[in-house]
């Protein structure tokens, strides 16, 4: 596997490594692949209905689940951070489902689609679930994976999510920004990161939050515990609706750590 390591430069982090790694095939474990820190393997679960074997059939349902599965090592926070990701790719896609495996995922969105087409006569829309986790960063001190869903059932609008986990691997737990970054610069990043927000969204400074309709803690501003570091800066995600039921898109800000 052709793995490239780019170094990047946090401070009171020195030496840390993004590895970026190559998906799988269609329903396999890849090669192993061990940072600094800990060893994961790439899996792949593949799905797809009797309908796809055409390639311009519209009568169609596919499933794509891809995640990595952590082995080789026995530090404390292997089995935390293995059942976070699992919760994620094994989440349902509908309210009443729960699955265990990606593979139970993928067979269950196949399985609602047969369904829909046997009480909608002539059903022609074309059903797509891709979900993938992806390790973004692995070093001593830090495991980070980068979570992406994509799935539309037909509906008027798919659902397009990014989220990333920051991983502390000793223990299993989140990173929390103020733990790495220290609460006096994240308070400076918060002011920063609404200045952009509003001005991105187009309310005034004078504006509440309430008012127009966010749903912001008290009407205060707060970052989200969705970010990715890189080598000059960290950026904050909003996904669609999470903030406000008519901000449709990603809302992405980006700080300069210096």
């Amino acid at each position: 596997m052709n793995n490239i390591f780019c170094k990047l430069l946090f401070p009171g982090f020195i030496g840390l490594f993004i590895a970026c790694s190559s998906p799988g095939g269609e329903e396999k474990a890849d090669q192993s692949v061990s940072g600094d820190s800990l060893a994961y393997k790439n899996v792949t679960v593949s799905r797809q209905s009797e309908g796809c074997a055409d390639g311009l059939a519209t009568t169609c349902a596919r499933a794509l689940l891809q995640y990595p599965e952590i082995s080789g090592f026995t530090i404390k926070g292997k089995e935390a951070i293995s059942q976070r990701v699992q919760k994620h790719i094994t989440r349902a896609f509908m309210e009443e489902e729960q699955f265990s495996t990606a593979t139970a995922v993928a067979d269950g969105f196949l399985e609602a689609y047969k369904v829909v087409l046997k009480q909608n006569d002539g059903y022609k829309k074309p059903w797509t679930l891709t979900r993938k986790a992806a390790v973004y960063i692995n070093v001593d001190t830090l495991f980070g994976i980068k979570f992406t869903e994509y799935m539309d059932t037909g509906g008027p609008q798919p659902v397009n999510l990014l989220h990333y986990l920051n991983f502390n691997p000793s223990a299993g737990s989140l990173w929390e920004i103020e733990q790495l970054f220290g609460a006096q610069k994240v308070n400076k990043w918060k002011q920063q990161a609404e200045e952009i927000f509003r001005k991105q969204q187009q309310i005034s400074p004078e504006e509440s939050f309430d008012a127009v309709g966010y749903w912001f803690p008290g009407g205060k501003f707060s970052l989200p515990d969705n970010y990715r570091l890189t080598p000059d800066s960290v950026i904050f995600y909003f996904n669609p609706k999470e903030v406000a039921p008519h901000v449709t898109e990603l809302v992405e800000i980006a700080i300069k750590r210096k």
